[in-house]
């Protein structure tokens, strides 16, 4: 891995990046942002190019997981809008996007956002890396947000790259899958 100087910081992030993630992240309009800004069906389309709609659940449980009073949990009341209605609103992305950008501007942050994307290069992680930043930048604007995208060998992978990078990898996780 490219990592400059320190455990902490792979080379293109910087300290500072670190503190506008951690704001940006905690700003419910830039995880909106993030959420409706995904095309999901060609992140799946990568893992099956042939039928990617089987996949797509809207959540991160698979259907049939766990079901209660006879209603599969992704199927659940709180979960539905998330399940049965279409993520993918490129508008509602912008709007969010605007919204974000005024309120972490008023913060004091500076924009871009550099988010750290690595990713296992065993498989087709970083074709998926590279779909889900392209699209991110291309529909939001570098101006907003920046991926740096690095892979790491797939042997002991979560032992290469430090925590605070799996953190911050999860967060971007959870953004495209629920806002919430």
């Amino acid at each position: 891995p490219n990592v400059a100087n320190s455990d902490k910081h792979p080379e293109g992030i910087t300290e500072a990046d670190d503190a506008a993630w951690a704001k940006a992240a905690a700003n419910l309009n830039f995880r909106k942002a993030l959420y409706y800004g995904l095309d999901r069906l060609k992140v799946v389309k990568i893992y099956d190019p042939y039928n990617p709609e089987a996949f797509m659940t809207g959540a991160i449980t698979k259907p049939d997981f766990c079901a209660a009073g006879g209603v599969d949990y992704i199927y659940s009341e709180p979960l539905k809008p998330y399940t049965t209605e279409e993520q993918f609103l490129p508008d509602e992305a912008i709007k969010y996007r605007d919204l974000a950008k005024a309120e972490l501007e008023a913060a004091g942050v500076t924009l871009p956002i550099v988010a750290y994307m690595p990713y296992n290069t065993g498989g087709q992680d970083g074709d998926m890396a590279v779909v889900v930043t392209q699209q991110l930048e291309e529909l939001l604007g570098t101006d907003f947000i920046k991926f740096v995208v690095e892979g790491y060998p797939n042997t002991d992978y979560l032992n290469t790259w430090n925590r605070i990078r799996i953190i911050q990898a999860i967060t971007i996780i959870k953004c495209i899958t629920a806002y919430f």
